[in-house]
């Protein structure tokens, strides 16, 4: 019975971890509708998000996929290959988890260089070393996971709960975990320092009252100051959860991880849609009247070729009238 009810427990715990996944997918999506469709972000700054929005999808699907997954296995309605998904399912997680956390350290400074240096910014960050860095992330996020891939892992799934006892791997090398912890808490932490730095940056420009090029310095930096807004947020939600996770829960270690990084994810996204709600608002304001304006212009063409075929009726009318009225006047 205390089994059952354990089990029943632990399906019930889960089953509200979908919902929360869908809603940040369904928030990314939205995020990558606005990237893709406004021309605010095509630009470097553009290119290094979408990687973001990217990595966290990947996150967040292996994240559902294992809840899924996990709650199947635990109704035992069929016999599922638990190792071999565990081997696949967390560099997965991982490898995108470490990349996305990483970028968020690169979109800090990002918005930093761009308030403090706007004239040397497109020095830096242009499309090219925009592209190189995503790829050069990814590719070192995923020889990290690849620590996952030996034979001491195998030592440290929990089969009896469906679980990997440690996300921050590698295993049992606590040298190795201490520095996988600085690559994630402690990227946290630094980017953190840098918003912190450019908050500062911002408040002083505001205070600032002697600007050559007012009109034009003020709309880059008020759409600079959105970005950093994005930003910012992101890594308050962050900063926030890691906190949180440090306290002692009724959960076990992985549903609080579970929990944590898929509150994380889903806010992160809803964040983005919040601060770019006028623009994707415009966006559909604009697909309407485009809409609008083709049905109108169909309608149009539609009327005046309907006039054009009366025109020619008439006059091809008014013709034979005429060749019967000559005909006549020869009888």
């Amino acid at each position: 019975m205390g089994n059952q009810t354990r089990l029943d427990v632990n399906i019930i715990t889960y089953a509200f971890a979908i919902p929360l996944g869908l809603l940040g997918l369904f928030a990314y999506g939205i995020t990558l509708y606005i990237i893709n469709k406004s021309p605010r972000y095509r630009n470097a700054f553009g290119i290094l998000f979408t990687a973001y929005i990217s990595f966290h999808i990947q996150t967040l699907s292996a994240l559902l996929l294992w809840t899924l997954v996990r709650i199947i296995v635990n109704l035992g309605f069929i016999s599922f290959p638990w190792h071999i998904f565990i081997r696949i399912a967390s560099p997965i997680s991982n490898s995108t988890l470490y990349a996305a956390i990483w970028m968020h350290f690169v979109l800090a400074i990002n918005r930093l260089w761009a308030i403090s240096y706007p004239m040397k910014y497109h020095r830096i960050f242009n499309p090219r070393n925009a592209w190189i860095t995503v790829i050069s992330l990814w590719s070192f996020s995923m020889l990290i996971t690849l620590l996952y891939y030996n034979v001491e892992c195998l030592l440290y799934v929990e089969t009896s709960i469906h679980s990997w006892s440690n996300l921050y791997g590698p295993c049992n090398h606590p040298f190795f975990a201490y520095i996988a912890m600085f690559l994630s808490d402690g990227v946290i932490v630094i980017t953190v320092i840098l918003d912190a730095i450019a908050f500062y940056r911002i408040i002083i420009y505001l205070r600032s009252k002697n600007r050559e090029g007012a009109n034009e310095m003020q709309r880059r930096m008020k759409r600079e100051i959105i970005f950093f807004k994005e930003t910012c947020t992101s890594t308050i939600i962050h900063a926030l959860f890691v906190v949180i996770f440090r306290f002692n829960l009724p959960m076990s270690r992985f549903t609080k991880i579970t929990y944590t990084w898929l509150a994380i994810l889903t806010l992160d996204g809803l964040a983005f849609v919040y601060f770019n709600r006028y623009l994707l608002m415009k966006q559909n304001a604009i697909g309407l009247s485009t809409n609008a304006i083709g049905f109108s212009t169909n309608a149009m063409g539609l009327r005046t070729k309907t006039m054009r075929n009366d025109l020619t009726a008439a006059v091809c009318t008014a013709t034979n009238n005429l060749v019967n009225i000559a005909s006549m006047k020869k009888k």
